[in-house]
């Protein structure tokens, strides 16, 4: 029998190409991650490997073509690639900042609710662009991947091997070099399906998209201003001066685009992109040692700086002041862009809150962005990878003298541009308007909150009063507790997130959920009485409460006072601040020696204890929070808080910021009020609050409440497997 016609058959039979492996991996990812939920998390070591795998040759591919192709050039060889580079890294930019200034007309018009986030202060990271910038240690630049410093060193380097003697000897190697890695990419890329099978299933698998509410409209404008630039706007530029049909664009870099996009990595795909401009070159017979050497050049020169993925971050901050029921004035737009562009050489998470403050908006939406970036992320690096793939092929045309304007393409892309846009703006426009209504019906983080133990039966007094069941003679607190059978707490519902009560009117927070668990220690219910303590005499306490549990802050005159417990939290000392001044307030210095207003809850130690802290600022009592919040307290710059309350209340009002200008943690000890002195009860109270310490309950309260924890999803993924079939328990 013979076997020459199955051969054949074998020899014919179409082979799978990269980009549409890589895409039928992505979408089996996908489909398992639903499909099997939390169950794909360790699918995630197969991205890491093959991100690490394609990583390994990225850096020193860049230090040897960069070297080499510079130091290979003439001087007007050099000169042509600056000015090249220059233009069309300004044309791109423009291009970009042309896309973030139409897209916010997607956004409906939109009375915002209040926003909140459940995030405690954090130190701002700080950018050393010295450190970024100048290759001041090389081989440090090379070991800690600080990209516009190694760029840097390599151009210089490379310029100053320009006409320098014996300059061959040093980049033949190099060239050798190159090749090799080259080499090992197309090996590695063989794996991409598999590593973004993986990625894509951890993906699919673990990301939760309830948290995402209204970030829906950002989310919707990120990725289709990246997918217009990635596949429609930049390539049509691309066609409109090259001798490149804009499909041909698409075409050639579709392997690398999809690897950035399922990886959320630009880095990692240069030597692909590289590769396809050589290759598009080569398909219209233009390819010449001279295009290689300026495509070798012109990409890594491109990475260091903003690309289209980065800059589209800006779209953040028109969406942010919709968000919050703002216009951002037209006037506004020429600084923030300007700022925007500067801002973005450094990390996007640095330059987003910049530029939050630079037009005054909340910085709490800082937290919605970065909740956001679970999924646009990866849109970024797919513009990313387009912005230096069109940058690459435009240069090396323009230096090669292949650059000029094919007015048909340029009138076929314009089109093509306005009406993707048109269609996909009003899409936009069209599905945020939709989930409004849903979304308007949500209750707020703090009504979604619920205690995290089981509650005991629980009465809430509308306010307090004197208790009925008085002390008789030589009975402790503690007995009448257990002769009422009911544990009486003074809480204040200012207090947030100690203390607080929901729109239905429930009791909720830190203290609340311990006034539970301590009822359920003693075996009695719970009763909750409404009190500000500094309104009661430090002598009466028993004719009114057991306990008086509110995140109260034991001072040294409290101490002296009332009878306190054994601190159960240490709080931070803080100033809130309008969120467009905290810079104001950051510096200790300029706390200490500023003369503002300084408002702080109008208790006698508060105001005291305040003016000793700073002594030159103008106190100003207030008698309640929401006061000061609602903005009806005159000449009130700022309010003195423990940070843990006034993060709490930033949920409510998130133009406002806490900030620490001490440079020691100025800790606050919180500790609960003994009623009637009654130190059997005191001794009580402290075993039981170190059993909490020791046993973590207090810890999981603290991240419940106060980290905010319960405001996230709770339970495992939803999956087809275990919510719809059954199958996994």
């Amino acid at each position: 029998m013979s076997t020459g016609p199955i051969t054949e058959s074998k020899e014919k039979r179409p082979r799978l190409s990269l980009s549409r492996a890589v895409l039928l991996a992505l979408g089996l990812g996908v489909a398992t991650g639903l499909f099997f939920g939390e169950h794909c998390a360790p699918l995630k070591v197969l991205g890491d490997v093959f991100i690490g795998l394609l990583q390994m040759t990225v850096l020193p591919y860049i230090v040897f073509a960069l070297i080499a192709n510079i130091g290979s050039l003439e001087v007007d060889g050099a000169r042509a690639m600056a000015r090249w580079g220059a233009a069309t890294m300004l044309v791109l930019w423009g291009v970009t900042v042309a896309v973030i200034l139409v897209m916010p007309l997607a956004l409906p018009a939109f009375q915002s609710g209040s926003f909140f986030s459940s995030s405690l202060v954090e130190a701002r990271e700080e950018i050393d662009f010295l450190e970024l910038y100048i290759p001041v240690n090389p081989f440090r630049s090379l070991a800690e991947n600080l990209i516009p410093a190694v760029v840097l060193f390599c151009i210089v380097l490379g310029a100053a091997l320009i006409g320098s003697p014996g300059t061959d000897s040093l980049l033949t190697p190099m060239r050798v070099a190159l090749d090799a890695m080259g080499r090992i990419v197309r090996w590695v890329a063989k794996l991409t399906p598999l590593g973004v099978f993986g990625l894509a299933a951890h993906a699919a698998g673990t990301l939760t998209l309830e948290q995402f509410g209204r970030l829906q409209g950002y989310v919707i404008l990120y990725v289709a201003a990246a997918v217009l630039l990635s596949f429609v706007i930049l390539p049509a530029l691309v066609a409109a001066v090259t001798p490149f049909k804009m499909r041909e664009v698409v075409g050639v870099s579709r392997d690398a685009l999809i690897t950035a996009l399922a990886t959320d990595n630009v880095f990692i795909v240069l030597p692909l992109l590289i590769e396809g401009a050589k290759d598009l070159f080569e398909r219209h017979g233009l390819r010449t040692e001279a295009t290689d050497r300026e495509i070798d050049i012109a990409m890594p020169l491109a990475f260091p700086f903003p690309n289209a993925g980065r800059l589209l971050a800006m779209i953040f901050i028109p969406f942010a002041a919709w968000f919050v029921g703002r216009s951002l004035p037209l006037a506004d737009y020429p600084v923030l862009i300007v700022s925007g562009v500067s801002s973005l050489f450094a990390k996007v998470t640095v330059a987003v809150p910049f530029l939050l403050d630079l037009v005054e908006l909340p910085a709490d939406l800082f937290n919605l962005f970065l909740l956001a970036g679970v999924l646009a992320g990866r849109f970024n690096s797919l513009a990313g990878a387009m912005h230096l793939f069109a940058f690459t092929l435009i240069v090396a045309a323009g230096v090669s003298g292949l650059v000029r304007l094919h007015r048909p393409r340029a009138m076929g892309g314009l089109l093509l541009t306005v009406a993707v846009l048109l269609v996909a703006i009003a899409g936009a426009r069209l599905i945020i308007g939709r989930t409004l209504e849903t979304l308007a019906a949500q209750g707020s983080v703090l009504d979604r909150m619920e205690l995290k133990y089981p509650a005991k039966p629980a009465r809430v007094l509308e306010s307090m009063s004197a208790d009925p069941l008085s002390l008789a003679k030589g009975e402790s607190v503690l007995d009448r507790i257990r002769r009422r059978g009911a544990l009486r707490v003074a809480f204040n519902p200012q207090r947030l997130p100690f203390c607080y009560l929901d729109s239905a009117g429930r009791p909720l927070g830190f203290d609340v959920e311990m006034a539970h668990r301590l009822a359920d220690h003693l075996g009695v219910s719970l009763e909750l009485a409404p009190l500000g303590l500094e309104k009661l005499d430090p002598d009466h306490t028993a004719e009114y409460f057991d306990l008086a549990m509110a995140g109260i802050p034991a001072t040294p005159k409290r101490y002296r006072d009332y009878l306190l417990s054994d601190p159960y939290l240490e709080a931070t000392l803080a100033l809130v601040v309008r969120d467009h001044r905290r810079d104001d307030f950051d510096s200790l210095e300029e706390v200490r020696e500023s003369d503002y207003g300084l408002a702080v809850l109008d208790e006698p130690l508060l105001v005291e204890g305040a003016r000793e802290l700073l002594p030159r600022a103008r106190v100003v009592p207030t008698p309640d929070l929401e006061t000061f919040f609602e903005g009806r307290l005159e000449g009130a710059d700022a309010m003195l808080l423990i940070a843990e309350v006034g993060s709490a209340w930033t949920l409510l009002h998130p133009e406002f910021h806490v900030v620490t200008p001490w440079m020691d943690r100025r800790s606050v000890p919180l500790a609960y009020v003994i009623g009637g002195h009654d130190r059997e009860l005191r001794a009580l109270i402290d075993d039981w609050i170190l059993g909490l310490k020791l046993d973590g309950t207090i810890d999981e309260l603290y991240e419940h409440w106060v980290l905010g924890r319960a405001a996230e999803q709770r339970g495992p993924r939803w999956s087809i497997a275990c919510d719809v079939l059954g199958w996994i328990d």
